[in-house]
């Protein structure tokens, strides 16, 4: 049945424009997707406007993820899709005045995706993209006890099945705190695409927590619903014979076997998980007592705290280098001579950030990788910059340092040793001025690692140390003052090359039609198929590659050549992006990209595709990626124009995905900028060369 805003906007308009004789038209589809459950039916709207008489026209429509044509019509004959059930639905008067609509029966969850409504008549044609989102409405929650609750925890299973799409369930108390991330969780997918989900918790006994909830909600729909359980008295008495008789029964069977160890009621891999499981709980409890593991109700507040901290080159210690855009600092071979200045450290090797704080509540992060060497913290206005003192709170210093890998100290008086487990790889911090709080945080697994408590005065700066070895320390950029630049300047241009990262193509993961040359820089289509090792990480249904290096946070910058490619993909990919099988190319499935199609159609692959202007069409690429902002953005570096800016909350790593086209032609080359200009003639140069694989 048409939606009732369609019918209004169709009944108000649609004598109106059907004065027009010029042949022109356009079709009215919904602008929002349209809903569907699973097993019913569902018309997709399409309305020429003005109506006219397209008895004798061409009619498609057709799937963008499979290129696939669902129906078409073409000189009064229809031809169907879908198994049969797909159909042109024309309404009471059919196509006689421009009805055609598309009735899908049955729906089936692989019907979900993005349809193109194309008509042509004789004179013109026009298309237009609409949406089909499909649920599944499964099982209740249901929680059950997986085993006899013991002294110290209940063992819990929620369990739902036949829903789609994929619905999260989590787990909470009556106090609202949040167990879902002690929880594991086990998800199946049945042939017809309906998710089976269940989430096991160990959930430990405490006089405060008499019940715990398992809530489903379904991010697509908004829908939730919730089962809870109760621990009261009652309990124990239904569970308590069941305990008996258990009892009983191997006291039968000991009697039987004479005392056998054969045949324990509970095997020692299952006592090995019990153990394992109690443990973690144990652990778990632990740390909420001791104060490390941050609830993330408590997280989430913390982190609604960020501010975006940049490097103040006219601090850094003249041993430093400040790069990306005050991102990223190291240190250098060479110590630099610079003019005299006040507010640079001269004696130790630190650089400070741009704002101080003189109050209120800030969070910023830092990614520290491997490196061994390291100083992070704040430091007091007063804090000497040009001579040596004591790194210590009395002078106006509050950090954590890392010295030679593995001995993390928090630099008091005298110093705190903190054990190697809590090295963090990314480390967030917390000033909570008023209170006089400097907390450092472990963001891979929220725990405290170190806490300073003192009453602070007047303005304090973010301080940072790299230490001694070449690698980046890098300020994580947390999405309050990302911009992205529409044109680029020639001095922005440079600054983007400071994070220019040597992007190599891996051959393990290229479609078995495509070339890689040896240096791992060009790209190219082949016509016939390729031998190569079977393996998981290889593209079998699309003709991509994603490079070596993936990225989990930061800038990164890369430059490509597409030259004359009238067919091309370009961007990022998650690491768990589907290779195997087709996928809606779109960023829910994992992929980020622009595409071009036969040299006219420009697209950015969003859902639905977003159509980019033909002059826009790059020969030369800039793809610029700031992790930690959720920003991927695509320059003409002709024009230095902006093509295109994805804004999205990336997690996992991204790899840089590249496709070359369907038809043999031009390489796809990855820029090297110290010798760009001859990278195109060298690929295509080359005779030959072998398939890495």
């Amino acid at each position: 049945m048409m939606p009732p805003r369609l019918q209004m906007v169709l009944i108000l308009y649609l004598p109106l424009l059907s004065r027009s004789d010029s042949g022109q038209f356009s079709l009215l589809v919904p602008s929002d997707p349209v809903d569907a459950i699973v097993g019913t039916d569902v018309i997709l709207p399409c309305q020429l406007a003005p109506s006219q008489d397209i008895s004798s026209a061409q009619m498609r429509w057709s799937r963008v993820e499979s290129d696939s044509t669902v129906i078409m019509v073409k000189e009064g004959v229809e031809s169907g899709g879908l198994g049969g059930r797909a159909t042109l639905s024309h309404g009471g008067e059919g196509l006689t005045v421009g009805h055609v609509s598309l009735k899908i029966s049955r729906v089936h969850v692989s019907d979900e995706g993005t349809y193109v409504c194309f008509v042509r008549t004789s004179s013109y044609y026009s298309q237009e993209y609409l949406v089909l989102k499909v649920t599944a409405v499964g099982s209740q929650p249901v929680i059950s006890l997986t085993e006899p609750p013991d002294s110290w925890s209940f063992s819990l299973d929620c369990s739902v099945s036949g829903w789609y799409p994929l619905p999260q369930l989590s787990w909470s108390d009556p106090h609202r705190q949040d167990w879902t991330f002690s929880a594991e969780t086990e998800t199946t997918q049945d042939e017809q695409g309906l998710y089976s989900v269940s989430s096991h918790l160990q959930f430990p006994r405490q006089k405060d927590r008499q019940s715990v909830r398992c809530t489903l909600f379904l991010e697509h729909t908004g829908a939730s619903d919730h089962t809870e359980i109760l621990f009261t008295g009652a309990v124990f008495p239904v569970l308590l014979p069941w305990r008996v008789a258990v009892a009983l029964l191997a006291l039968l069977l000991v009697a039987a076997v004479g005392l056998s160890t054969g045949l324990l009621w509970m095997s020692r891999e299952e006592r090995r998980k019990r153990k394992e499981a109690r443990d973690e709980c144990l652990w778990l409890r632990e740390e909420f007592d001791a104060g490390k593991l941050i609830p993330k109700t408590e997280w989430s507040a913390i982190q609604d705290c960020a501010v975006d901290v940049r490097l103040d080159p006219d601090t850094a210690h003249p041993g430093l280098s400040i790069r990306g855009q005050g991102w990223k600092v190291r240190r250098w071979e060479a110590r630099r001579k610079l003019p005299p200045s006040e507010t640079r450290f001269t004696e130790h090797p630190f650089v400070a950030g741009m704002e101080g704080f003189p109050a209120g509540r800030h969070y910023w992060e830092v990614e520290l990788g491997e490196k061994p060497y390291w100083d992070v913290g704040v430091a007091q206005e007063s804090f000497p910059r040009n001579r040596r003192v004591p790194l210590t709170p009395r002078e106006g210093l509050f950090a954590l340092g890392l010295r030679d890998r593995n001995e993390l100290w928090a630099l008091t008086d005298p110093r705190t040793r903190i054990p190697p487990e809590e090295i963090p790889r990314r480390m967030g911090v917390f000033l909570d001025h008023e209170r006089g709080v400097l907390s450092f945080y472990n963001v891979e697994n929220r725990n405290l690692i170190f806490k300073f408590e003192e009453k602070f005065c007047g303005n304090l700066y973010p301080v940072f140390s790299p230490g001694h070895d070449p690698a980046d320390l890098v300020i994580c950029k947390l999405g309050g003052a990302a911009t992205v630049q529409t044109t680029l300047t020639q001095e922005a241009l440079s600054a983007l090359r400071e994070d220019l990262v040597d992007v190599k193509l891996d051959p393990s993961t290229a479609h078995s039609n495509l070339d890689v040359s040896l240096d791992g820089k060009c790209v190219h289509f082949l016509e016939e198929t390729r031998r190569h090792s079977v393996n998981t990480y290889r593209f079998m249904e699309y003709p991509f590659v994603l490079a070596t290096e993936g990225f989990t946070s930061g800038t990164h910058y890369w430059e490509v050549d597409v030259g004359d490619l009238q067919y091309w993909d370009i961007g990022v990919a998650k690491e768990s992006v589907e290779r195997t099988r087709r996928i809606p190319l779109i960023r829910s499935e994992g992929i980020w990209a622009l595409g071009l199609r036969d040299g006219q159609e420009f697209w950015a692959l969003t859902d639905p595709r977003s159509s980019l202007p033909i002059n826009q069409i790059p020969r030369k690429m800039g793809v610029v990626l700031d992790y930690d902002a959720g920003i991927l953005s695509f320059y003409n570096l002709e024009s230095l124009k902006l093509i295109f800016s994805f804004e999205d909350r990336f997690s996992g790593r991204l790899y840089p995905l590249f496709c070359p086209g369907l038809r043999g032609g031009p390489d796809l080359v990855i820029l090297e900028h110290v010798r760009s200009s001859h990278r195109q003639e060298e690929c295509q140069g080359k005779e030959n060369r072998p398939l890495l694989s």
